[in-house]
């Protein structure tokens, strides 16, 4: 049985309010609530297992920054977990500018490639074919990965594909993707080179 949680993240009063789906295997389920950060979460069935804590990013403290990240396990079945990159630090990005918090995770970009998924196209199972961030500009998209999670994101919701090197498990190797709703998805890839160091 699966089991499923809506999350609503309310940020500043002018910004939009986003939404975050996830799709939890019965036996995995585990998600959040943190009201000081304004992350609301709510159960769509009423077998929820646990709650834990998770901290959300805060432009004025600039704490860590949520992301998906999709993994490749020790038997090479793909995951996905929520992970943070490292804490802001205060600096200028040139002379001149102004301080503003900065996350740097340390990974150098190799390309950058922006990508439109029609309405309604789903790929195949597939690996991420190098380690990229990716990022929706517009739209909606899920990922679903070999354990059976399933992730629907939209604008600001950073993503991780790591599944580089996963076995082929009943017809399954990586994980799918695809658009959602009636709108196409606009994505931003950043590849860099190994994963997030973090």
């Amino acid at each position: 049985m699966e089991h499923y949680l809506l999350c609503r993240r309310l940020w500043a009063k002018r910004s939009p309010r986003r939404q975050v789906r996830v799709q939890i295997p019965a036996a995995r389920f585990s998600y959040v609530w943190d009201h000081a950060s304004g992350l609301k979460c709510f159960a769509q069935s009423t077998a929820c297992y646990s709650l834990r804590s998770e901290k959300m990013s805060d432009p004025v403290t600039g704490s860590a920054i949520p992301y998906w990240q999709v993994w490749k396990d020790e038997n090479g079945i793909s995951h996905q977990r929520r992970a943070f990159l490292p804490p802001n630090k205060l600096s200028t990005v040139s002379p001149g500018s102004a301080t503003v918090w900065q996350c740097i995770t340390g990974n150098v970009p190799t390309k950058v490639l922006f990508l439109t998924i029609p309405p309604g196209v789903e790929g195949d199972w597939h690996e991420n074919p190098a380690p990229q961030w990716i990022i929706p500009l517009s739209g909606r998209w899920f990922v679903e990965t070999m354990d059976g999670m399933r992730v629907e994101m939209g604008p600001g919701e950073l993503s991780f594909g790591g599944d580089q090197g996963c076995r082929l498990i009943d017809g399954k190797r990586g994980h799918l993707s695809g658009s959602l709703d009636s709108k196409p998805v606009v994505l931003m890839l950043v590849r860099v080179e190994g994963q997030p160091k973090v």
